[in-house]
């Protein structure tokens, strides 16, 4: 991010006599500097969005099982994996139709209340959900849902982009491989979230 500062400086006219002095303007403080667990990191892109991952999730494709939302669209993911192979964590990246067989146009939200409807029958140990509108920079439209299962964390963001079909972002946590905060720090799928934006 660059932050652009504009400085204007008024002098006055002095008359013989007057103090000639001209006052220095307050030097500009520094940009600030980007903070949390993305800061620094690049800006990826997939389906008309751009987000960004924590360090050390590497792209793996197709992504593993339990670590993917099984779509038919070939998946984007950047998987967080240990040395022995288990897979900690995820994000990735994927497409759904916003439109109906009819040309009708499907909301985001609509399309949240399906989904959690499909997850929660395809999985025995769905524990909750919800969902709610969510600000997306470039779209007027985004839905958040979060999933709660016996041992995985879910969080979905659904995107329209204008294109006919919903991005489909999601952030999942797999708690039965006990995460460290090293290794998932604490409110990183607010900042994977927060990242996102349409292209």
């Amino acid at each position: 991010m660059v932050l652009c500062v504009a400085m204007v400086l008024s002098v006055g006219a002095c008359r013989d006599g007057d103090d000639q002095s001209v006052e220095t303007p307050p030097e500009a403080s520094d940009a600030p500097t980007e903070s949390g667990p993305l800061a620094g990191r690049e800006d990826l892109a997939a389906y008309g969005i751009a987000y960004r991952v924590p360090e050390g999730w590497e792209s793996i494709s197709p992504p593993p099982s339990g670590m993917s939302l099984g779509w038919e669209d070939d998946e984007v993911a950047h998987v967080l994996t240990r040395a022995d192979g288990t897979h900690v964590a995820a994000v990735s990246v994927t497409t759904v139709d916003a439109e109906t067989s009819d040309g009708r146009a499907v909301s985001t939200a609509e399309l949240a209340v399906n989904l959690r409807l499909l997850l929660g029958l395809a999985a025995t140990d769905a524990r909750d959900d919800a969902q709610e509108q969510y600000s997306v920079p470039g779209t007027e439209e985004a839905t958040r849902v979060d999933l709660v299962f016996d041992s995985q964390d879910a969080t979905l963001l659904l995107v329209d982009t204008g294109t006919g079909t919903a991005a489909v972002l999601s952030v999942l946590i797999d708690r039965s491989a006990r995460p460290t905060l090293d290794e998932v720090p604490e409110g990183i799928t607010d900042a994977v979230l927060a990242s996102v934006s349409v292209e």
